[in-house]
Order: structure tokens, then C-alpha cells, then sequence
């Protein structure tokens, strides 16, 4: 009885679409890989953004408050999220006389640039920016 001759070149063959495919694919997933890990990083500075903007209101409206210990506060907990180049604005001033009841916003905002773990290819020079409002007491 004659067998039929199995054809060599085929397994050949399905290793150069094994090539082919993971030629294609490799890219698509470094490029999924990456934006994740950038993305996570990116959502975590607009955390720690939203923390000390929501501490520094906090001493900001307290009644013997003032800008310096506003902007200290803020300091200390952008360095415990590890958050470079913040800048802090207040509005209105605070001075120990502002009245009972005025509605103060703190704005703290930092860029993606100068906060970044590895390459920025999404956010890049981009600034992030968080508001918080508290009423003076």
C-alpha cells in the first residue's frame, strides 16, 4: 500500500505566517502595553492633584488661615504623591481678615512632563489642573 507523500514545504510555510503575525501584532501590543501604563500614571497625578487642592481649601478656609500656610500645606502633600513643579493659585487672597462666608478656590496644576515614570507619547506637554471650592469659616 502506498502512502501519499506529505507535502515539507507546509510546515514551512506556517512559520512564516507565525512571523508574519507576530511582526503585526508586537507593535500593537507595546503600543497597548505603554499608553496603559501611561494612562494609569496620568489618572494617579490628577489624584494626588485632587488631594492637595481639597487639603490646601481646607486650611485655606479655616479662620486663622493664611496664604503661606495655604501654599505650605499643599507643598507638603504634592511631596507625598512625589508631584514636581506645582504651582498653587488662590482665589481670593487669604489674609486673616477675609470675612466668614466668602467662597474660596484653590487651583493646583502640574505637567505631565516633568511627572512621568517612562517615555511620554500621549500626554505630552500637557499641564493638569484641579479646582477646590470651600466656603470661608
Amino acid at each position: 500500500m502506498l502512502r501519499p507523500r506529505l507535502n515539507s514545504n507546509r510546515g514551512r510555510q506556517r512559520d512564516g505566517i507565525s512571523t508574519v503575525e507576530f511582526a503585526v501584532t508586537l507593535p500593537l501590543l507595546t503600543l497597548l502595553v505603554f499608553g496603559s501604563i501611561e494612562t494609569a500614571h496620568s489618572i494617579q497625578l490628577k489624584q494626588g492633584l485632587t488631594v492637595t487642592a481639597y487639603e490646601a481649601v481646607m486650611v485655606a478656609t479655616s479662620q486663622s488661615a493664611n496664604e503661606d500656610q495655604t501654599n505650605l500645606r499643599a507643598l507638603e502633600i504634592a511631596s507625598a504623591f512625589q508631584i514636581n513643579n506645582l504651582k498653587i493659585e488662590t482665589v481670593p487672597k487669604i489674609t486673616p481678615d477675609l470675612p466668614a462666608g466668602t467662597t474660596v478656590t484653590v487651583t493646583v496644576s502640574a505637567p505631565t512632563n516633568s511627572n512621568r515614570i517612562g517615555p511620554n507619547f500621549f500626554f505630552l506637554n500637557r499641564v493638569i489642573s484641579v479646582q477646590a471650592s470651600m466656603v470661608r469659616l
